[in-house]
């Protein structure tokens, strides 16, 4: 009940985090799959599980498997209703960089063939994401989703070397000949 009234009006200090994942552990981790509480909530609740465990080691599959949907829908949100989750390009990757951004981008890889299913449902989305540092570039939902699948699968895809969608699509759809 705390994580659902605090949870999406304030950002928590580090003592309540703290507080949360030492008695409260398994409690954080079910919210995650349970059904009724907001999807916003449960990324907030991995946003804490994720700087006191770094990997995903406390989970069950059908949690991760949960985590997969979850982040693909928080990509896709991020361009259609950016205040729904964190929408920087900074905070999933710097694709003109070829660098991977901060947590969300981090807990993408982690998931690995988990969420690529997921991923390339995205591969078609134009929806443009902007970024500060890549406005140059016009990423697009679909830009980020190769980043990750082809990181993911370790199959080379030099997104960050071309500025014009049109050749980055080029690249994309081999990408999905190749999934």
């Amino acid at each position: 009940d705390f994580i659902k009234e605090k949870g999406l009006k304030q950002h928590l200090p580090s003592k309540v985090k703290d507080s949360l994942w030492s008695h409260h552990r398994t409690e954080l981790i079910e919210i995650i799959t349970t059904p009724n509480i907001d999807d916003r909530i449960k990324l907030r609740v991995d946003w804490i599980l994720f700087y006191r465990q770094h990997d995903l080691s406390i989970f069950n599959l059908s949690t991760k498997k949960a985590l997969a949907r979850l982040y693909a829908k928080a990509l896709r949100k991020s361009c259609y209703a950016p205040d729904w989750f964190y929408y920087s390009n900074a905070f999933w990757a710097y694709i003109t960089f070829n660098e991977l951004g901060r947590m969300p981008g981090h807990r993408i890889m982690q998931l690995g063939d988990l969420i690529v299913p997921e991923l390339a449902l995205l591969l078609d989305d134009n929806c443009f994401k902007f970024g500060r540092r890549d406005r140059r570039y016009y990423l697009r939902i679909k830009d980020f989703a190769a980043f990750f699948i082809a990181r993911i699968k370790k199959i080379p895809l030099p997104l960050h070397k071309h500025i014009t969608p049109q050749k980055r699509d080029e690249l994309i759809e081999d990408l999905k000949k190749k999934l």
